[in-house]
């Protein structure tokens, strides 16, 4: 069964794993790369998911089957905004409504507050996925050495 929810403290490997996979099937979406991350330690992965998955500023939420994870995001409150980065689904998990399921849990967990995330603009089907969430274009555009530009995207979620 697939379920979306949020990650359990003891998920770090899987969550080290997913996210690995992610940055090298698809390191154009991803400001970090799988090199610098593969270096991380144990504890900090352990640190990562435990915060994921207790914090009350920061939360992860992913896709599983089973124990094994095929999504992720992690969405972080601050005191203005909240910001959506690491978002990744399994290429063989899209195109369910898994990575909107995701998202929404994120916008859930935002609290009434804006949402902010950023987007490498080559990566339409991400960019669509962001538009049928409500986020818009904000107008900000950040260019990096390798050619990628990244743009941030915006929504505003009515206070409950």
């Amino acid at each position: 069964m697939t379920e979306i929810r949020r990650i359990k403290t003891g998920e770090w490997a899987a969550l080290r794993d997913l996210r690995l996979r992610a940055l090298e099937r698809e390191p154009q979406a991803f400001c970090a790369t799988r090199a610098e991350e593969a270096r991380l330690t144990r504890s900090i992965w352990e640190e990562r998911c435990r915060m994921g998955a207790e914090s009350e500023r920061t939360a992860t939420f992913v896709v599983a089957e089973g124990k094994h994870l095929l999504g992720m995001t992690v969405v972080k409150r601050e005191e203005e905004r909240a910001e959506i980065y690491a978002v990744y689904l399994a290429e063989e998990a899209r195109g369910r409504g898994l990575a909107s399921g995701m998202l929404e849990l994120a916008l859930a967990f935002a609290a009434g507050l804006p949402v902010w995330l950023e987007a490498n603009a080559a990566l339409l089907p991400a960019e669509r996925l962001y538009a049928r969430c409500g986020f818009r274009l904000d107008g900000t555009v950040r260019k990096f050495p390798d050619g990628r530009v990244m743009r941030g995207w915006v929504r505003h979620v009515p206070r409950v």
